[in-house]
């Protein structure tokens, strides 16, 4: 339900529910922005019982037009209008020519001069209330003019201020000179505020602050940061690749950029962007993501990935640079989930590459030299991704033994058969023989960009980023690309 309405301007009504989100009635007619189909004075609510949540001029704001209908008939049904003859109404809406008024109005209803509303049967009544909301202009064209405007529910933000980008709910990501557009285009819930020095930035919204869209600073008050969905490290260089990473579980802001730096000190000191990913403690995000949720991490990563490609088309270079995503753990989670909100051509710009992958990024998923690596002695992947990467090691230690991939998944559907068919029935088996088999081959489509680390291990059991598997790994990534 709407709380609050405030007139911004003569064709702009914004309205606040009680959560404080905001929403915007442009263009159409007055009587449909106000929600108020009669055109009721605010000074005369107060006898029929009805109250308005707001005022344009001197008309009633209502939350909503069926109220507002309400709050006409009370009004018409009041000892004022009720048994009096149609031209007190006249009056009332065209006080300086009312005769004018009074025959449009017979003339629309059929309606003699003389009638009082209480005379009328619930059908004519019903004629009249129409009739007044016409004359009053509501009509129900253009109500997609009013609109919930979206918050900033992020920011991509550079130190050195060469980047910056808002992202307006968690779909659109707008450039600076873009999110302030939409601020005056009374399209995004937020303010600009305008420094000493004539530098214009963007804010949230103060709560008590409900009609103006512009503030000087010492009007603001103190300032409210969104929050900042990207951290950086290293130093920009002229025609580098696009380094991305998103790091796993039980992950710090100090352990993240460890991890980015790292990155960057393979590349030369390059910058490397990273998605803020703070899992210290709690495995919730985790489980939801295996079960297909996109979380906040995961729409915010998806917004990170077009981030990098709008930089990379931002290059003046005529070769665009490539873009490199590295991902860990839970990254590779977040990565494959993120990737379905894009388009296909987005997705194929991206070179994701998995290193102990909560999640297996398939081959069609996003640029073809995408890759998934794994350690032969990381527990994650068997326990996230189970179904591939148990295969894969199964495959993987058959062949060490000089077996074929044929031979290999002919010993697992006969593993298949010994533990799953209780019968002997010769047609159930091979039905269930040609099942198996037909799923042995779709996984194995799966793992052509899978490759199993077996070197280079540094114990029983490892899974950290600085595993040196890992590490070996992720310097052939960056002598590749950088």
């Amino acid at each position: 339900m709407l709380k609050k309405a405030y007139r911004y301007d003569d064709e702009t009504v914004f309205y606040f529910d009680a959560y404080d989100n905001k929403y915007v009635a442009i263009g159409g007619n007055l009587a449909w922005r106000l929600n108020n189909p009669g055109l009721l004075l605010s000074h005369s609510l107060y006898r029929i019982g009805y109250h308005g949540i707001g005022a344009y001029h001197q008309y009633a704001i209502f939350a909503d037009s069926l109220i507002g209908k309400a709050a006409l008939r009370a009004w018409i049904c009041s000892t004022k209008f009720c048994d009096s003859p149609l031209i007190e109404l006249a009056k009332h809406y065209q006080p300086n020519n009312p005769k004018e008024y009074l025959k449009q109005l017979c003339t629309l209803t059929g309606f003699t001069q003389e009638i009082k509303p209480k005379s009328l049967p619930s059908k004519d009544f019903e004629k009249l209330l129409m009739t007044i909301q016409q004359l009053a202009g509501f009509t129900p064209e253009n109500k997609q003019a009013f609109l919930l405007l979206p918050k900033i529910t992020a920011k991509f933000y550079s130190t050195n201020r060469k980047i910056e980008f808002y992202l307006a709910g968690y779909v659109n990501l707008l450039t600076k000179p873009q999110a302030i557009e939409w601020v005056e285009a009374h399209k995004l819930d937020a303010v600009l505020v305008h420094k000493n020095n004539g530098e214009v930035y963007l804010r949230s919204r103060p709560g008590h602050h409900l009609d103006q869209i512009r503030f000087k600073q010492k009007e603001y008050g103190i300032e409210q940061e969104f929050k900042n969905a990207i951290r950086e490290a290293g130093t920009a260089k002229k025609g580098q690749c696009l380094w991305g990473f998103i790091n796993g579980l039980l992950h710090t802001p100090g352990r993240a950029l460890k991890s980015a730096s790292l990155i960057s000190r393979l590349a030369d000191g390059q910058c490397v962007w990273y998605l803020v990913n703070d899992v210290s403690h709690s495995s919730g995000d985790v489980l939801g993501q295996l079960a297909g949720h996109h979380s906040e991490t995961v729409k915010l990563g998806a917004q990170f990935f077009k981030m990098l490609i709008t930089l990379s088309d931002q290059s003046p270079s005529q070769i665009k640079p490539p873009i490199v995503v590295i991902t860990h753990s839970q990254g590779a989670l977040i990565a494959n989930l993120a990737l379905t909100r894009l388009l296909l051509e987005e997705r194929q710009r991206i070179r994701v590459f998995t290193l102990g992958g909560a999640a297996i990024v398939p081959p069609d998923a996003a640029h073809p030299e995408s890759h998934n690596y794994f350690s032969i002695a990381d527990i994650i992947p068997r326990l996230t991704a189970s179904d591939i990467t148990i295969f894969l090691l199964e495959l993987h230690e058959g062949m060490k033994t000089g077996l074929t991939t044929e031979q290999v998944i002919e010993q697992l559907i006969q593993k298949d058969i010994e533990t799953s068919i209780d019968t002997q029935d010769k047609k159930a088996i091979d039905t269930f023989r040609t099942q198996k088999l037909q799923q042995y081959k779709k996984t194995l489509n799966q793992t052509s960009n899978i490759t199993i680390l077996e070197g280079d291990r540094s114990g029983t059991w490892e899974h950290a980023f600085i595993a040196p598997c890992y590490q070996k790994t992720l310097k052939e990534i960056i002598d590749k690309h950088k």
